[in-house]
């Protein structure tokens, strides 16, 4: 660190420009003097949310460390002169300032300042929500610098009018209901990528190009500003259908007295996949079980029934096995001059109507070739290495250098392997598109004849996104999954009841709980 810049004159020039930048962010006005700032003698404390520095009303004193980093610890303490009354007294408010320090920092910079920031905040998991600060915020900071955070922190302020204040656990829902409902403004040009990655994952870049007619070199740095935003999502991930492990759904409404029973066996259950709250009607949940081929399937599943079962309403635990799938996305209705979804359901139940009464299939052919195909598919056979490979993919460390320093194995055997499991379909291309203004899950459970209501799948192709499989077992049928607009769930619902019989379905709105761990199972 240069030595001038140790100097309190320089210092307060810094905080000065930072408190400039906070006022101009916030719309408001710094109230009081300018503080004194000395630099101490001691290094940072990293088991400290403030690294240690000791803030006044007349005096800052920050401790030692690299210009990087006392340009940070000074961007933190003007944002945090701004915080509203409602959380000033928050721990967990400081995480606000920390990502105004990270906005106004460069890249190799904030590559530094988030690895420290990830030492001193903490993972907060409320049971309904699992809170993970750094990469909430720095999602935000790319997603919409510096606006959205702007927006954050009015909420805060507008709670300042009624005179109140906020504990840990209502900030982190307002902040992760925010987050959830966070929406980007997208160009045409994002659509269209957008669209064409969802659809095929694997991607050749010229190719895609070429179908959506934009050069190569705006696709690539479309994807690339899409990814970084946190708008698309693309990594390789493990195929479970294809090392023969099946798929369960539990469908299960607890006693009121005995829901918090209910949820503990869920929690600590090694197989628990995902699990969905339903917030409507009766309630329940909606569990996603993985279960591996080296377990005695049928009895195991006898096992959890005998546990859970007993514990709900009456006829309230259904459990259905998944058999075929098919996903889809379609950015259809997305307007480009509002940069919202406007659905057309009067036109959209007119089609549904007539899908009903003639078994129109639309593509259904397509989609039933890629159902069919998979019932006769066989487990891939694998060896230790391959599994080993497999869970490093599944925790997220698919690059190669990574790979062979954990495996001790050689680069051209590492990618022999790699391109065979990618062939055998174990590894594959995964895609998520996130914060383009679709966060309603609707879930619905339509029983009678798959084969007669798979037509279904040419109406719902029409919609957003919709994930639908083939249920067997309690429910026999069709289970999709529909993600729509905000508040557009209750008008989908209507349609669906007025032309599918009530007898025939059960829909619900629903919410992630989000899990802190899904462990990839390894055979024994």
């Amino acid at each position: 660190m240069s030595l001038s810049l140790l100097k309190p004159k320089k210092l307060l020039t810094i905080l000065q420009g930072f408190i400039k930048e906070t006022e101009e962010l916030l719309d408001r006005k710094m109230k009081g003097e300018l503080p004194h700032i000395r630099v101490q003698d001691s290094t940072p404390d990293f088991e400290q949310p403030d690294l240690g520095m000791r803030s006044g009303e007349k005096e800052i004193i920050i401790p030692k460390g690299e210009e990087y980093l006392v340009r940070g610890l000074l961007a933190l303490e003007a944002f945090r002169r701004f915080l509203p009354a409602s959380i000033s007294e928050l721990p967990q408010a400081i995480d606000l300032a920390w990502s105004f320090a990270y906005s106004q920092m460069g890249k190799a910079e904030r590559r530094k300042w988030k690895v420290i920031w990830r030492k001193v905040a903490k993972t907060i998991d409320l049971g309904d929500i699992i809170h993970q600060p750094v990469e909430a915020f720095t999602l935000l900071e790319e997603m919409k610098p510096q606006q959205g955070l702007a927006e954050l922190v009015g909420i805060f302020y507008e709670i300042d009018r009624y005179h109140e204040k906020v504990d840990t656990k209502e900030f982190i829902h307002i902040v992760e209901d925010f987050f959830t409902h966070y929406q980007v403004k997208l160009s045409e040009r994002e659509v269209k990528v957008l669209e064409a990655v969802a659809r095929e994952p694997e991607f050749d870049l010229e190719e895609l190009a070429e179908k959506i007619r934009i050069n190569p070199r705006k696709v690539s740095s479309t994807i690339a500003s899409l990814k970084r935003r946190g708008i698309l999502f693309l990594r390789e991930s493990v195929a479970f259908s294809r090392l023969g492990f099946s798929t369960y759904n539990l469908y299960l409404v607890p006693r009121r007295t005995l829901e918090e029973k209910a949820l503990e066996i869920l929690r600590r259950y090694p197989y628990l996949y995902s699990l969905t709250e339903l917030i409507d009607g009766l309630g329940g949940y909606i569990a996603t079980l993985v279960l591996p081929f080296w377990l005695d399937i049928e009895k195991e599943m006898q096992r959890i029934r005998g546990l859970l079962e007993q514990l709900c309403q009456p006829n309230r635990f259904l459990c259905f096995k998944r058999t075929r799938s098919y996903r889809h996305r379609n950015f259809r209705h997305y307007s480009l001059s509002d940069n919202d979804w406007r659905i057309p359901w009067q036109s959209w139940t007119l089609w549904l109507k007539r899908i009903l009464e003639h078994s129109e299939l639309s593509s259904g052919s397509e989609v039933m070739t890629k159902l069919n195909s998979r019932r006769t598919e066989k487990p891939a056979a694998l060896d230790e290495i391959d599994w080993a490979i497999l869970r490093e993919v599944w925790d997220g460390e698919s690059r190669a250098r990574q790979l062979r320093q954990k495996l001790g194995i050689g680069s051209l055997q590492l990618q022999e392997r790699m391109q065979r499991l990618r062939e055998k379909g174990v590894i594959m291309m995964s895609v998520g598109v996130l914060c383009v203004g679709l966060s309603e899950p609707v879930f619905l459970l339509i029983h009678g004849n798959p084969k007669k209501l798979w037509s279904l799948i040419a109406a719902f192709d029409e919609l957003p996104f919709h994930v639908t499989v083939e249920a067997e077992g309690d429910i026999n049928g069709l289970f999709s999954v529909l993600t729509l607009p905000r508040g557009q769930g209750t008008a989908f619902a209507h349609q669906i009841h007025k032309h599918i019989k009530e007898n025939q379905i059960q829909l619900h709105l629903g919410r992630r709980i989000p899990l802190s761990y899904f462990e990839f199972p390894l055979p024994p």
